[in-house]
């Protein structure tokens, strides 16, 4: 494992290890371990500090330490990060470990982080030579095995005078970005791996209600609204059954007689016209059979009567269609004129109230909304010049709003829950519509919702993958950071590839296994630009 070194002006260093020796003195440690009067920072403030960065499992060890001298405490500084999360360790015990070349050892437990995510262990190495070094994480509550973690081998040196007069280590070039300012900024860091890549496109889609799950409840006629009985108009995020009564309206009741009346009417009308029609021809049978009356006129009679026939048929159905109208109306009370019911044709969620107990209501205007948001459809569409790279699988997945980084895939389902593309191109924007009907119970999308949604290609490629949140665009080239040690970085152009959902495939400018930040890059962009910042001293 590389040793990562820095030689830089230790008066920010010197007074921090100076108060973190005092920190580990007050959490147990026996004043024959604090730091020697020799490490007082005035009379060493431009030695030389040793920087270490090492991995293990899911945990980033990075701590510097000055020249080591046999039998005088010295002072290690450990940042410890919980890579899966990116963030510092803040509780649980820390061991270092020693073993010398001679079989000599040494453990120096700490039970706790001085402050969130720093260790300072006071380390009395009792004999000079090489010493090989491992930190200890763990074990924590709950039976977690301790993790522990190799380190470069440390060189501790028999007198202060041989320490001073050591070769000095080579400083990490680099962009400087302390571990306080990436833990406050959530960078993570990722080793660059191999993977197969399917390629994907990425087009707009849009939540749309599942057809049958939405609804605009209206009255058929016009009136005033009034509640259910016993009850109140339902109010915005309600659930409600297929087929529970929402309200009444009670309709303007002398156009609903009028029409009532006037269908009656209509029909006694055409009976009678019907009867003499009937009439009539019967009287004509009979004469025509006596050669009174011509067969014309017996024609003429019988045409009579069934056009008056179907004039009464027609008026009988348009009044036992008003009826069916007002099949609705219900009787509230005695003496009280007949509602109409409004019945939910859905079971759902009311999403919008448009109007109040007493408002006139109509046909045009829908009282309440109601939605069941328990499938929805991602709608998408495909440019025409993308159909043949796209897979037969129709496999996709949509982004998470507010998180670039999450891609969701979406369930291919079967039968009524499977993805439909229209074989039907629209003229204007020259693109397919494809359709993706998708289980909502959690609520996760919102019905009118924007998604970027990536669909797979035919195309598979196998190489380095990167995901896209690592990539920084820097005069038009991508740039990607590298970490040279805990805490300086590498700017690295790169040559891309396939792009894969999140990931994209790295075709130059990384290796496999070198670290990457993969949350945060640019952040450390900024750090590049803004050398101040990031040259600010540990806060510790």
């Amino acid at each position: 494992m590389p040793l990562a070194f820095r030689s830089i002006g230790l008066i920010g260093f010197a007074g921090a290890c100076a108060f973190l020796a005092v920190c580990a003195v007050g959490c147990g440690r026996s004043p024959s371990e604090r730091t020697h009067p020799e490490h007082d920072a005035d009379a060493h403030a431009e030695e030389a500090v040793y920087a270490v960065t090492a991995h293990a499992d899911r945990y980033e060890v990075f701590y510097e330490h000055r020249a080591p001298v046999a039998g005088i405490a010295a002072g290690f500084l450990l940042h410890i990060t919980d890579t899966s999360t990116g963030e510092p360790r803040r509780s649980g015990p820390v061991s270092l470990l020693g073993r010398s070349g001679g079989g000599a050892s040494l453990d120096v437990p700490l039970a706790a982080p001085v402050r969130s995510g720093i260790y300072a262990p006071s380390v009395v190495f009792p004999s000079a030579g090489e010493w090989k070094i491992s930190i200890r994480i763990g074990p924590d509550e709950g039976g977690t095995a301790p993790v522990e973690i190799p380190c470069p081998t440390v060189q501790v040196f028999a007198s202060r005078e041989e320490a001073d007069h050591a070769e000095a280590p080579e400083a990490a070039e680099g962009i400087g970005f302390t571990k306080e300012q990436q833990w406050l900024l959530g960078v993570r860091i990722e080793p660059v791996r191999k993977g197969r890549l399917v390629e994907t496109i990425r087009v707009a889609g849009v939540v749309a209600p599942r057809p049958g799950s939405y609804a605009a409840v209206t009255s058929p006629l016009e009136g005033r609204l009034l509640a259910p009985p016993g009850r109140t108009l339902p109010v915005l995020g309600e659930r409600v059954e297929a087929g529970q009564l929402l309200g009444c309206v009670q309709p303007q009741f002398s156009d609903y007689v009028a029409k009532s009346v006037e269908a009656e009417a209509e029909v006694g009308r055409t009976r009678l016209a019907l009867e003499q029609a009937g009439q009539s021809l019967t009287r004509m049978k009979r004469l025509a059979q006596d050669k009174v009356r011509s067969e014309r006129e017996l024609q003429e009679a019988e045409f009579a009567e069934k056009s008056a026939r179907v004039r009464w048929e027609s008026a009988v159905a348009l009044k036992e269609a008003l009826h069916r109208t007002g099949s609705n109306f219900v009787k509230t009370g005695e003496g009280d004129l007949p509602v109409v019911e409004l019945r939910a044709p859905i079971a759902g969620i009311v999403v919008e109230v448009n109007a109040a107990v007493g408002e006139h209501v109509g046909p045009e205007h829908p009282v309440v909304h109601l939605l069941d948001p328990g499938i929805v459809q991602i709608e998408a569409r495909i440019p025409e010049t993308d159909l043949p790279r796209i897979s037969a699988s129709r496999a996709a997945t949509w982004v998470e709003p507010g998180d670039p980084t999450r891609h969701v895939a979406i369930p291919l389902g079967t039968g009524a829950m499977a993805p439909f593309l229209s074989p039907v191109i629209d003229p204007v924007s020259r693109a397919a519509p494809i359709v993706y009907p998708v289980l909502n119970e959690d609520g996760r999308l919102f019905v009118g919702q924007s998604l970027a949604v990536h669909l797979e290609t035919t195309r598979v490629e196998e190489g380095l993958v990167l995901p896209e949140s690592a990539i920084v665009m820097v005069s038009g080239a991508p740039v990607g950071y590298v970490q040279v040690s805990g805490e300086t970085f590498s700017a690295r152009t790169l040559r891309l590839g396939v792009r894969s959902g999140s990931g994209v495939e790295v075709l130059e400018g990384l290796a496999e296994g070198e670290r990457v930040v993969t949350v945060g890059a640019y952040a450390v962009r900024l750090a590049s630009v803004s050398p101040s910042v990031a040259a600010h001293s540990h806060g510790h």
